[in-house]
């Protein structure tokens, strides 16, 4: 008896049998038995150089030491800072009354921080967007601070649903679903410097086109505009007052960096870090084939 409890010892000290009792079980690449949450902090950046390579400065930095912003038994996860840098806008699920693995929906709530940046508490969440149907995330507020653009998943949807994109004017509480008629998951949405556009990317037509709406008039309905072609993919860019730059993926070419206007046009490659092996390479190009249902859907492949 004695070898039996030292074996079953062993095997507890070692984790044997895994015990485990809430939904969502599978973790990344094991078992998830125990419930994890992420919190946010943050951390004060070198003010020059001098600081930054300061050694009393660096030590910090490397030991991650940084003022917590969230508390509690929640996941919080962070968006986008408000033009001033008092506000950080993030996500939560802040229901108390029920397990963590029986939450689906996500708000949007701001924490507004002192003027230096760290303060001695974390600040109390305050909810900016909230919906039963949707699950917010990404929230993005407008460089001028008047409006919040927040990605959607809808929860009523849950298998082929598509990621919409919702705009929060943060001054009349109006929310606009700038994607209603986009039949596309919209991803990596952007603000335009001036505040008079949003930019996002979505797969579409075996590309991933970058497309671009207006608000200006949104009264008369949402335009969306879509600046580059089927056959490529923007996978990172970044819009400033004087157009847009974006790193763009092709068939004949498979990363390069291009900058445009505002609206796509007077695209041009910033650099041709592919060229050279390029020359020597054959390339297989893709051919583009339509058939059509007898519904009369328009199928490609």
């Amino acid at each position: 008896i004695e070898q039996i409890r030292a074996w079953l010892d062993r095997n507890e000290r070692e984790g044997e049998p895994r015990v485990v009792d809430r939904l969502n079980l599978q973790g990344e690449t094991d078992l998830a038995p125990e419930i994890r949450y992420s919190h946010l902090h943050v951390l004060q950046v070198a003010e020059n150089r001098e600081q930054a390579e300061s050694l009393e400065w660096l030590r910090g930095w490397k030991a991650g030491r940084g003022t917590p912003l969230t508390q509690g038994y929640f996941s919080f996860a962070a968006g986008g800072w408000s033009a001033d840098g008092a506000s950080l806008f993030v996500t939560a699920a802040l229901d108390s009354a029920r397990h963590p693995d029986r939450v689906d929906n996500a708000d949007v709530y701001r924490l507004d921080l002192p003027d230096d940046g760290a303060p001695e508490s974390p600040p109390h969440p305050v909810l900016v967007l909230a919906s039963e149907r949707y699950a917010y995330f990404a929230p993005l507020p407008s460089p001028d601070g008047r409006y919040l653009l927040a990605l959607a998943r809808d929860l009523e949807d849950r298998g082929y649903g598509q990621t919409r994109l919702h705009l929060l004017d943060l001054q009349s509480g109006d929310l606009v679903d700038l994607s209603a008629e986009f039949d596309r998951s919209v991803s990596s949405p952007a603000w335009a410097a001036d505040s008079r556009s949003v930019y996002f990317t979505a797969n579409s037509n075996g590309g991933t086109p970058l497309y671009r709406i207006g608000l200006r008039n949104l009264r008369r309905g949402v335009q969306v505009e879509r600046l580059t072609t089927f056959e490529s993919g923007v996978r990172s860019y970044d819009a400033g007052p004087e157009g847009i730059a974006y790193v763009l993926t092709e068939v004949a070419n498979p990363y390069e960096l291009y900058a445009a206007r505002a609206d796509g046009s007077r695209a041009r490659a910033l650099s041709d870090f592919n060229a050279s092996w390029l020359e020597g390479v054959a390339l297989s190009q893709p051919l583009r084939e339509r058939l059509t249902r007898p519904d009369g859907t328009l199928v490609e492949y």
